[in-house]
Formats: C-alpha cells, structure tokens, sequence
C-alpha cells in the first residue's frame, strides 16, 4: 500500500516513504508516512483491522 501526500515543506505532491509500527497491546499496526525529500512527517495510516465502521442502531418498532 502506497500513499501520495503533498508536503508543505517541499511544496510538491510526494510518494511517501513508509515506516511500520505496531500499535502497543494489540496485533494491530500503522504506517507512519514521510516525504522521501526532505524527511517531514505528513500522517499516519491505519491497517484496514481498525477502519471504524459507523453503525446506525437499529429502527424502533
């Protein structure tokens, strides 16, 4: 899975570099994105597991 971000810093849309850390406690982990030029943090995305579904309740009768 590849991400493309802009960074502010080089001011150009950038295919990130991509670091993985798990997440403490769980089996869960995330992608800590970069910009490959100039280093910068540009986010974080979650693996797919911890995607919050919104769930609506269910109609009254």
């Amino acid at each position: 899975m590849s991400q493309d971000r802009y960074c502010h810093n080089c001011g150009k849309h950038v295919h990130c570099r991509e670091e993985q850390q798990p997440i403490a406690e769980t089996t869960h982990s995330m992608r800590r994105l970069f910009c490959p030029r100039c280093g910068k943090e540009l986010g974080a995305v979650y693996d797919a597991e911890l995607e919050i579904k919104r769930t609506f309740p269910a109609p009254r009768a």
